[in-house]
């Protein structure tokens, strides 16, 4: 894990200042990119105000990007966060996370504990300004092919990812999904690229192991939500495509009523 100081990348801590990193690549295995990632000053817990400049948020991203294939290593931000005392920090922590998802980066957020600024918690141990509800969104743990955007939308709890094949073989995407917005179970629906065919592999219960296959999907399990977390693996069939689109959306109650 290589993680540069706020300074060291085009990541700086007041967006007045872009600097190229000076990082070059390492002769070791295992290496990961993990700069800080604080795009408007957000790095400043006395700020009244931040404002969300998507364009700032994408050069930022770019430039992380850029250094990181430089090295040819993976990205993974280590560090992201905003004081919640300032106005506007969380359209700034919605605005950060979608176009990390939209650029498919992983990243920490700093962080949690209980404090009046950068805590994901009140001094009380309550939640606050629903940022919780968005670092512990659904998002791709791992797979066997490239992935792609994903979103989450935490009103509706709309939840899209993909996956790209990248070999002949079957390819699979496994995903984290976190029973706080899934409570009563979710549906999962698949579309194929090319041909855009869409198939629901119907709904999967919060806490009921599930499995399920059609002709395009080789393998769907689900583990059920045991606790905070469940996981669902996705496999596609040789002929099942070169891509594949994955929507989860939430069962509502009335639903089962």
């Amino acid at each position: 894990l290589v993680e540069p100081t706020p300074f060291q990348g085009t990541n700086v801590p007041n967006s007045k200042f872009h600097l190229e990193s000076q990082l070059r690549a390492l002769e070791r295995k295992n290496i990961v990119y993990a700069p800080h990632m604080y795009t408007g000053g957000a790095w400043n817990g006395e700020l009244t105000r931040i404002d969300v400049n998507a364009e700032d948020l994408q050069r930022d991203i770019d430039g992380m990007l850029r250094t990181a294939r430089d090295l040819s290593v993976p990205l993974w931000i280590g560090e992201h966060g905003v004081s919640s005392t300032a106005a506007g920090s969380a359209e700034w922590a919605r605005a950060v996370t979608d176009k990390l998802d939209a650029n498919a980066v992983g990243a920490a957020w700093w962080v949690y504990w209980a404090d009046d600024t950068f805590g994901l918690l009140s001094p009380d141990k309550s939640e606050k300004n629903g940022v919780v509800d968005l670092v512990a969104r659904p998002y791709p743990r791992r797979a066997l092919g490239r992935i792609g955007a994903f979103s989450f939308d935490p009103e509706s709890k709309r939840f899209v990812a993909s996956v790209a094949r990248t070999s002949e073989e079957t390819f699979w995407i496994e995903l984290a999904v976190p029973a706080r917005h899934y409570r009563d179970g979710f549906s999962l629906s698949i579309r194929t690229v090319p041909g855009g065919k869409e198939t629901s592999l119907g709904r999967f219960e919060a806490k009921t192991p599930t499995a399920r296959t059609v002709e395009e999907v080789a393998d769907c399990a689900w583990s059920g939500s045991t606790g905070a977390c469940g996981i669902l693996k996705i496999s596609l069939a040789p002929s099942g495509g070169q891509e594949c689109a994955l929507t989860l959306m939430p069962i509502e109650k009335s639903e089962e009523d």
